[in-house]
């Protein structure tokens, strides 16, 4: 389930007029955040359950986006194509932070990259070819491999 942080809006009061508009980052986050978990659409009991606050009981609560580290796929352009996907980040590594740049020989990388970059791609110009041999040779073939054998074992 995801995670989602939540602010205690009875908890904030105390805080505020406990540390004033000076609160730290460290006193906002101890005093008036808490993190909670629910379903991405919750049931109204699920809901409340969730927001209720660890330190005071409440429940007026409202979700804030403070804090959060959001993880996100787009649909079509790698949530199924997951090897898209490490292909993209492969080519946003090399050509941003190349590890390796040191050992690398003039025109690897532009070479590497066009190689990412037509990864994947079927072009819809290439058509299979079937090639059917039209003699009679292959028909005898068959027919001698699927012909029955008369039995000689028997006695």
């Amino acid at each position: 389930m995801p995670r989602y942080n939540y602010i205690c809006k009875s908890c904030d009061k105390v805080a505020t007029e406990k540390f004033g508009d000076d609160i730290t980052q460290e006193q906002f986050e101890e005093n008036v955040l808490f993190e909670t978990s629910h379903a991405m659409e919750p049931t109204e009991k699920e809901l409340t359950e969730a927001k209720k606050c660890p330190r005071c009981g409440g429940t007026d609560c409202e979700i804030c986006i403070y804090g959060t580290d959001i993880h996100s796929y787009i649909r079509g352009y790698g949530w199924l194509d997951k090897a898209g996907a490490t292909r993209d980040r492969n080519l946003h590594k090399l050509t941003t932070d190349d590890p390796y740049a040191q050992y690398r020989v003039p025109g690897e990388v532009d070479d590497m990259k066009a190689k990412l970059q037509r990864a994947g791609k079927h072009g819809g110009t290439s058509k299979p070819k079937h090639f059917v041999q039209n003699d009679k040779s292959m028909a005898e073939t068959v027919e001698k491999v699927t012909k029955p054998t008369p039995n000689t074992d028997s006695k």
